[in-house]
């Protein structure tokens, strides 16, 4: 399989409405029963317009299978996930929660209300790193607090601080070469220092890293 994931547009409202309308998706939504494409273009178009929700559909190759949404209710969000019957059971969920959490621009509370009968949803949370925080009559509800960092814009700077360091690591050995050619007794001294600063640098370390 091909997956991959992003956001919803507007030419996947007859997709998203396929997976909607599956028997299986609906038997564990709020709504039970079959939605008419009206109805359902009011809600997509809703869904998609509104710029503080996120929406994402799963696709494996050109082929949609799945999709995820966050929707903004107070300080909160919550979250509903629907996947076709014939792509369950292979961990997709799992690959919709992680990927869709890479595209929250911020720090974010996500609740998610799963019925106490949808055993495999409820371990999928629970998997996921979600918190089983009440019981509502038949309804289960999970919690997370999702933390943003960054991480891809510090990794560019990372990336280049490595780089640096590495023409950096060849310009010390280069005068290091030169060093012992020229003055070989007066380089070992030398050397000899950095060695023994090193060190003292690795045992501080490991006292930082036990602590």
């Amino acid at each position: 399989m091909k997956l991959t994931l992003s956001k919803v547009k507007k030419n996947d409202c007859k997709n998203i409405f396929k997976i909607r309308n599956e028997k299986s998706v609906r038997l564990n939504s709020k709504n039970t029963s079959y939605i008419n494409f009206n109805d359902h273009k009011k809600w997509f178009y809703k869904s998609y317009n509104l710029r503080k929700n996120y929406f994402f559909i799963c696709k494996n190759k050109n082929n949609s299978i799945g999709y995820i949404r966050y929707v903004k209710n107070s300080f909160y969000f919550t979250i509903s996930i629907a996947i076709k019957k014939t792509y369950r059971n292979i961990g997709l969920s799992n690959f919709i929660i992680k990927e869709s959490e890479n595209f929250l621009p911020k720090s974010k509370l996500v609740i998610s209300e799963v019925k106490n009968s949808n055993k495999k949803s409820i371990n999928m949370f629970l998997n996921n790193g979600y918190v089983n925080v009440a019981k509502i009559k038949k309804i289960s509800i999970f919690a997370k607090f999702i933390i943003r960092e960054n991480f891809k814009s510090r990794k560019k700077i990372i990336d280049k601080i490595k780089k640096i360091r590495s023409k950096n690591n060849v310009n010390w050995m280069n005068i290091l070469e030169i060093a012992f050619k020229k003055s070989p007794v007066e380089a070992a001294k030398i050397f000899k220092n950095i060695n023994k600063t090193d060190n003292q640098i690795v045992k501080f370390s490991k006292k930082l890293s036990s602590s």
